[in-house]
């Protein structure tokens, strides 16, 4: 792989679910910048929209708005969802 991806590229190692996997994310994000993303993607499978959008997200408090999240079935891209803020 390149040198200049290689350097931009971390991961998460510790998560055990996909609350987890989305809190330690952010945490390791912020450990390696300084500061909190300012949007985030989740890839995921279908089954799991509701889990992210309705308990995972707004567990971590990151706001709807700057929210994407993109489904997957089988091998596809079912759908991606983002939201706009609301009054």
């Amino acid at each position: 792989m390149e040198k200049v991806f290689l350097e931009r590229v971390v991961s998460e190692e510790f998560a055990r679910d996909s609350y987890e996997n989305l809190l330690f994310s952010l945490c390791r994000f912020f450990e390696m910048t300084g500061r909190y993303p300012e949007k985030l993607t989740v890839v995921g499978f279908g089954f799991k929209e509701k889990r992210f959008t309705d308990l995972h997200r707004k567990a971590v408090r990151f706001p709807k708005e700057r929210f994407l999240l993109t489904l997957f079935a089988g091998g596809l891209i079912v759908g991606s969802f983002t939201w706009e803020l609301t009054q």
